[in-house]
């Protein structure tokens, strides 16, 4: 309508300007108001809808934010293999790429592969960890069980929830105290043998505690793995197929000092800080039960 209203406001005011006598150009003027009306009511429209537009695609950046958040929070300490680490870094940087580019057809295209992309990693992780939730059943009646057996023997019982990395003291049944831990890279699920850099799971006891020049951790908690069940899923693992035979089922799996590195890095060992690990240790004898269990929390908690 601007421009109907300009090109009819210019043809007025040239056919007048032919006119040697009593020109009027309030024709003229009257359709070059009308064309400045219509013009600011374009202009008016278009900032709305950049407006919209822009509101509409910040939206989507925030929950596309959330997504990334949520990664770190729950799958973050997973298991990743050196590709899925080189595409969790990738997919970061292009998104803040993304955000920092100005609004444009372009950056909503990108926006939209980031989303597909993004969702499609988160996905590939929550599938993994429902899988391993499966086992949350028996997880939680063993602790219901060992925490009612320290509770009837008026005894000291340790957790440690390996979805969570924390170690938890009990004393009578009762929760005294929680450590953050550091585990194997490759925590999740059973350890099956030496070297597979997973830490294991089930109900094991403290066979030696270490100190001085009988530990390079500062001080440890050895723990009779492999019990009667470890060793019972390694023979099935090795008859399977499943382990190589020139694998062993290995041992030496402690509770230990010198952690507080910000990640998992022990060959299958729980790892606490310095200080946590005396309290720890102090608390602990021989004989005292060391319950290992994937959670304490259901994944309905953790996803929520």
């Amino acid at each position: 309508k601007a421009l109907f209203y300009y090109d009819s406001a210019m043809l007025s005011w040239k056919n007048e300007n032919k006119k040697m006598f009593f020109r009027d150009y309030s024709i003229s003027q009257y359709y070059a108001d009308r064309a400045n009306f219509w013009a600011e009511n374009a202009i008016t429209f278009a900032q709305q809808k950049r407006a919209q537009r822009t509101a509409y695609l910040e939206n989507r950046i925030t929950l596309l934010r959330d997504k990334l958040d949520a990664f770190d929070r729950i799958y973050g300490n997973m298991p990743m293999s050196k590709e899925e680490i080189s595409l969790r870094a990738t997919l970061k940087i292009d998104f803040q790429e993304m955000v920092s580019s100005a609004v444009s057809q372009e950056k909503a295209l990108r926006l939209s592969s980031l989303e597909k992309s993004i969702t499609q990693f988160n996905q590939k992780f929550e599938n993994r960890l429902r899988h391993y939730f499966k086992q949350f059943p028996e997880w939680k009646q063993q602790v219901a069980q060992a925490v009612a057996l320290s509770s009837k023997n008026k005894a000291t019982l340790i957790i440690v929830d390996k979805y969570d990395h924390t170690c938890h003291l009990y004393q009578s049944g009762r929760l005294t105290t929680s450590f953050s831990a550091e585990l194997g890279p490759n925590w999740m699920g059973d350890k099956l043998y030496s070297g597979d850099q997973s830490t294991p799971e089930g109900l094991y006891k403290v066979i030696k505690k270490k100190e001085g020049v009988y530990t390079k951790y500062y001080k440890a908690l050895l723990i009779n793995y492999p019990n009667a069940d470890d060793q019972k899923r390694y023979d099935e693992a090795i008859r399977n197929g499943l382990i190589a035979k020139k694998h062993s089922i290995g041992g030496l799996i402690e509770i230990h000092g010198h952690g507080g590195k910000g990640a998992n890095w022990t060959n299958g060992c729980v790892a606490l800080q310095n200080e946590d690990m005396d309290k720890l240790y102090a608390s602990c004898s021989n004989e005292t039960p060391v319950l290992i269990v994937g959670s304490m929390k259901s994944l309905n908690e953790i996803l929520r």
